[in-house]
């Protein structure tokens, strides 16, 4: 099973060039292998706060730490190495590479990865696309899927990197009610497989309700946080 890490924010703060402040977060944690949703209504800082936990949003104060390793003292190359040996990231919008074929998207982070770690890339992104119901053989451009599927080859390309973070924005929010429910099933069945920590910006309240807590944000700043 994967090395869950636990998170901790303290006294967060992002603000736009402009000044405008983004994200105000006084304190959040999540123990290693539990669950996330982020929610609240557009431009309340959900996407910024997913940013700064990826470390691909930086902070103009406090701290970002993932089980002791505070992502706001790092380097551009150190946060490189961190997200590429740590976190596995699903987009709203898929980032697939349509002319390729399933398994070359789920396998495309041994394309930058070690040489003695690409052959372990290759086989966890074929045990994932097979788990998740997509024949990993199928030559088939990633073009001519459906929605559905091509979210999941996502989920399996970031599975493939054996992470112990899963950040999802919005991962169900293009497909229809049955499809973003068996999508559900499928995150969350290989986060208790994998024992990863899984945090999800989310507008479904269906998602919402399967995850351990949910914080809602209100204008960059926590309007609740509570048990789901």
């Amino acid at each position: 099973m994967t090395s869950a890490l636990s998170l901790s924010l303290r006294d967060v703060r992002v603000t736009a060039p402009s000044g405008r402040m983004l994200l105000d977060l006084p304190f959040l944690s999540l123990p290693a292998g539990q669950s996330l949703a982020i929610r609240g209504p557009s431009g309340a800082g959900k996407s910024t706060l997913l940013h700064v936990l990826a470390g691909l949003q930086p902070v103009q104060r406090g701290e970002v730490l993932w089980d002791g390793t505070d992502l706001a003292r790092l380097t551009e190359t150190q946060l490189s190495t961190f997200r590429r040996l740590h976190i596995g990231q699903i987009f709203q919008d898929f980032l697939l590479f349509d002319e390729l074929p399933a398994l070359e998207n789920a396998a495309v982070a041994r394309l930058f990865a070690p040489r003695s770690a690409r052959d372990s890339i290759l086989q966890r992104a074929d045990h994932w696309l097979t788990t998740l119901g997509i024949d990993p053989r199928d030559p088939r451009r990633v073009a001519t899927y459906s929605g559905g599927e091509r979210q999941r080859i996502a989920v399996a390309r970031a599975l493939a990197q054996n992470p112990a973070v899963l950040l999802a924005d919005e991962p169900t929010a293009s497909l229809d009610r049955a499809t973003a429910d068996q999508l559900t099933d499928d995150l969350i069945a290989a986060a208790q497989t994998t024992g990863l920590s899984l945090i999800c910006v989310t507008h479904d309240e269906a998602l919402s309700r399967r995850l351990n807590r949910v914080l809602t944000l209100s204008d960059g700043t926590p309007e609740a946080a509570h048990a789901a």
